[in-house]
């Protein structure tokens, strides 16, 4: 129950989900599951924009989302990785601020943060009408833990005595969200050098969504493309040629909001530069190859005579995006 609660616990993740899945490759395996994919796309979004999102039923299917998530996020960039781990660690204090204080103590011991209960310490707290009351920390744990997992950390603050710190329920959350986020950035580390298929879509998703501010689930809308792109898609439909570079433009503007293919096959096509049958393989080609390479600046595509927008046709498209949901 703590695990699917808190999967960030499970020392071993990975070899936690071969031994469930009997799979040596358990994350490939999820990641083919397009049900479980959309609870993954989910947590993104929760922990980057903030949506809604429901814990799945079982610790095995926790601990594969969470990882996956990682994954993507890692994956898309490293604001991506730090807003992620940034909303799982405020998912996860918001529960842990509800549990009894044995649960926290076992969460801490798990971490391997080292708490003692041998004594506690009485402190002077506060005196009134002639009478002083004491404050009593029943747990304990040693100045390197607290220090090494806290930042900021107002020692001032803090009843230190024989190197141990004592603690009460806010310092000890805030000392296991600490460990928690050590535990996730070199859980991230180690999945570095893993190879999931099927999760590119969601790694642009989330670049773009830390880049642009774009929704990370939002459809791509034409009516939404700055007026170049547009002036470039009708060029067909008035009987005017395209050059390369108006090809090149709207490649890499499609591929640059991650649009998919078909309105580039569609393009190629009416402007009589390809065959239907070969559009296909022509426009998955350019596309893929535009993916590696960003639109001109507006600077640039004025000087060309194909644009008047200012800053990046990308962005330019994000922002309209983001007018229409407010």
């Amino acid at each position: 129950m703590l695990y699917r609660k808190y999967p960030v616990l499970v020392g071993d993740p990975i070899g936690f989900l071969q031994e469930k899945t009997g799979y040596r490759s358990p994350l490939t395996l999820y990641a083919r599951d397009e049900d479980f994919m959309k609870s993954v796309e989910a947590r993104l979004m929760s922990r980057l924009e903030g949506g809604k999102w429901s814990p799945a039923t079982s610790s095995e299917a926790e601990v594969a989302s969470l990882l996956l998530s990682l994954y993507i996020a890692s994956r898309a960039s490293r604001l991506a990785l730090t807003r992620f781990i940034d909303g799982e660690l405020e998912y996860a204090r918001r529960m842990l601020e509800g549990e009894d204080l044995e649960v926290l103590a076992r969460a801490a011991g798990i971490l391997g943060v080292r708490l003692y209960r041998d004594r506690a310490a009485r402190i002077p707290w506060l005196y009134s009408r002639g009478r002083l009351y004491y404050r009593e920390l029943a747990l304990s744990a040693p100045f390197t833990d607290v220090f090494e997992n806290i930042e900021g950390v107002d020692v001032t603050s803090l009843y230190i005595l024989d190197g141990r710190v004592y603690l009460d329920r806010e310092l000890l959350v805030t000392l296991i969200t600490g460990v928690m986020r050590r535990r996730l950035y070199r859980l991230a580390e180690d999945l570095s050098g893993a190879e999931v298929e099927g999760v590119e879509d969601l790694v642009e998703r989330a670049r773009r969504l830390v880049e642009h501010g774009a929704p990370l689930s939002a459809p791509v809308s034409e009516d939404l493309f700055p007026d170049c792109i547009k002036s470039i898609l009708s060029k067909p439909s008035r009987g005017e040629p395209l050059s390369d570079e108006e090809v090149y433009v709207v490649a890499t503007f499609l591929a640059g909001i991650n649009a998919g293919s078909s309105m580039l096959e569609r393009l190629l096509v009416e402007a009589g530069l390809v065959k239907p049958e070969l559009a296909p393989l022509i426009g998955g080609i350019l596309y893929e190859e535009a993916r590696g390479f960003k639109p001109y600046n507006c600077k640039t595509l004025q000087e060309m005579g194909i644009c008047r927008c200012r800053g990046s046709l990308i962005s330019e498209y994000w922002a309209r995006a983001r007018r229409g949901r407010g």
